[in-house]
């Protein structure tokens, strides 16, 4: 009902479409040079290659098995235990296409090739090699999409909310180092107000002291008296910073739950969407309601990460 179109790859008359290309790729092992090639211009401009390309970027699949095709020395192939000239490949894909798939660097050019888009919609480490594979494309005359970040999504559950809330963070205040965060609980509820203005006050009043009766003395001492100067800033931060972990443990509990929302809303310290699944918001939304929620709240012109707050 709104228009997506599922697709399955493994289709006969798709791969069957794909056949010219996984020929040239058997034949000419096409795909591994045209993305080394454009690697080596990428990284020379200081990029980090994400893909590396095999002389032969295609599986082999029979049995319930998928095996990596490997250029052999004399011009055959090693498929698993088995060996195959190049010839016997070949008439393989004439009689089962099917028993070709292709891996990261020539599945982008699969899609592409039967499905053209004008844009290709992807993660941030799918748009990353993509920027490998336009020689590929060039090598079959294919077009290259536009590629654009997809949306992605940060979802607070009613509960991060409800603790979050007891430990006065916004969901945005989230975004920040974990330990930021806990300092700034810390100095919000110590039991005595942790006020670091008079020492810092007493730290400068003593170190222009000091630097002044050593310049007194004789100016060629300067730079002692900078250097002591740097000291003395050093300690006056071990004293605040031992004064907020002596105050922490004070609070341990609050430092325990603010670590639990971060594993909760961070698994691993990385995106949601690298850990969770859409099947617990279906379970609670149902799945037609979940759907309709993000098909209203999703923009695909969005740039940034958008946030999501569950409510009641």
């Amino acid at each position: 009902e709104r228009g997506l179109i599922i697709i399955d790859g493994d289709d006969l008359s798709l791969k069957s479409l794909f056949a010219p290309v996984i020929r040239k790729e058997l034949k000419e092992g096409f795909s591994g040079k045209a993305v080394q090639e454009r690697t080596d211009r990428l990284t020379e401009s200081g990029y980090k290659a994400q893909v590396h390309p095999r002389e032969i970027n295609l599986f082999y699949i029979e049995k319930g098995r998928r095996d990596r095709i490997i250029a052999g020395d004399d011009g055959g192939f090693e498929v698993g235990e088995d060996r195959f000239s190049r010839e016997q490949l070949v008439e393989l894909l004439e009689k089962d296409p099917q028993k070709f798939s292709p891996n990261v660097v020539l599945r982008t050019v699969y899609q592409e090739y039967i499905l053209p888009n004008i844009c290709y919609l992807g993660g941030g480490g799918e748009m990353a090699y993509w920027l490998q594979l336009k020689s590929v494309f060039d090598e079959i005359a294919l077009p290259f999409p536009v590629i654009a970040v997809r949306n992605s999504v940060q979802w607070f559950d009613e509960l991060s909310l409800k603790k979050m809330d007891k430990l006065n963070l916004s969901p945005k205040a989230m975004f920040k180092d974990m330990e930021e965060n806990k300092k700034k609980y810390v100095l919000e509820n110590a039991e005595e107000e942790l006020d670091f203005t008079e020492l810092e006050k007493t730290g400068e009043e003593l170190k222009n002291r000091m630097e002044a009766l050593i310049s007194k003395v004789d100016k060629g001492l300067n730079a002692y008296a900078q250097s002591e100067s740097v000291k003395i800033s050093k300690q006056m931060e071990q004293i605040k910073q031992k004064m907020i972990r002596h105050q922490k443990k004070k609070n341990e509990e609050a430092m325990q739950q603010i670590e639990n929302l971060y594993e909760r809303l961070f698994p691993a310290q990385g995106l949601q969407e690298r850990y969770e699944t859409i099947i617990p918001l279906m379970a609670r939304y149902g799945k037609e309601e979940l759907l309709e929620i993000l098909y209203k709240s999703l923009d695909p012109f969005e740039k940034d990460l958008i946030l999501l707050l569950q409510t009641d």
